[in-house]
């Protein structure tokens, strides 16, 4: 798994989309940006019933180099 996360060549590709498959991303959209926007909306929606001690803070990213 943490290869995976990290990116590393050597898992099999097999085994990287079956990981997709059980956290649940969807690797073949035919629209990506309609189901990409409604399961951001999903999120959103339950990270409102979390207690705010819970979220994490988002930080901005300097990608200016």
């Amino acid at each position: 798994m943490s290869n995976i996360e990290k990116g590393s060549p050597s898992p099999e590709i097999g085994i990287v989309f079956e990981v997709a498959s059980i956290v649940g991303v969807r690797l073949f959209d035919y629209d990506e940006r309609n189901t990409l926007k409604e399961r951001i909306t999903q999120l959103d929606e339950k990270l409102t019933l979390l207690p705010k001690s819970v979220r994490h803070s988002v930080e901005d990213i300097d990608d200016a180099f």
